[in-house]
């Protein structure tokens, strides 16, 4: 929801790196400094926060990190680690469900170091209104965007991918649909009949097309796109 400055009175800071929550915090306070900033560091924090606010009493605006830990005394390295997008952004929406309350509903920007084109396609699917990278944000160029995200606009540092030449081929494509399978790379090279280093070689291109950086990113976007070797070839983003 679009808004001024001067109506901006709260906003929730999700992140459970301190140097990054305080980075946010001071510059948001220093943009609106009539704003209450709450800052969290763990799923269970915010989702405390999430039952026991009323819709009147929200945040106007939430900053929240794409991956933090289940609790406070949970590592990022943990199995428990969640991903919000899929747990905290529609937890927070379905309070605001109401027609009489679909005003209040916040604008939830997700933040994360992992810019993919798949985080920020799901981001946007859960119901996110920007994705912040935060390798523009380190930057220094930290205030112009938190400006239009305080304002409720449509924010990406990272744009969808429209280049038509970065298209999988079908070598590449079969490479995916194995890793989608389950696959190790040795099951694969036998399988697919060529060597382990063409394999990997097939996997770094295929996830640099697609500007991904794991495997488990490369399954979701094999099973967004369609898990057939003819759905796959010539898609890319």
């Amino acid at each position: 929801m679009r808004r001024s400055l001067s109506e901006v009175s709260r906003v929730w800071v999700i992140e459970d790196q301190q140097p990054w929550s305080d980075l946010l915090a001071a510059a948001i306070e220093g943009l609106a400094p009539h704003a209450l900033v709450t800052q969290m560091y763990s799923f269970e924090e915010a989702e405390a926060a999430v039952a026991s606010t009323n819709c009147d009493q929200g945040p106007q605006t939430v900053l929240l990190d794409l991956f933090i830990p289940l609790s406070s005394n949970a590592s990022k390295c943990d199995c428990e680690q969640m991903q919000n997008t899929e747990k905290l952004i529609p937890m927070i929406n379905s309070k605001y469900t109401d027609a009489h309350m679909m005003t209040l509903r916040p604008d939830i920007y997700i933040l994360s170091g992992e810019e993919s084109y798949v985080q920020v396609a799901t981001s946007v699917a859960f119901g996110a209104r920007g994705f912040l990278g935060k390798s523009t944000l380190r930057t220094g160029v930290v205030e112009p965007y938190l400006w239009a995200a305080l304002l409720g606009a449509p924010l990406f540092t990272r744009a969808p991918l429209t280049d038509a030449k970065q298209t999988l081929t079908r070598r590449e494509a079969e490479v995916t649909i194995q890793i989608e399978a389950g696959k190790s790379t040795k099951e694969m090279a036998k399988l697919l009949n060529l060597s382990v280093h063409t394999v990997d070689s097939y996997i770094k291109t295929s996830m640099s097309k697609l500007g991904l950086n794991r495997r488990s990113e490369l399954c979701a976007w094999v099973q967004q796109n369609g898990a057939t070797l003819d759905a796959l070839v010539g898609r890319a983003g």
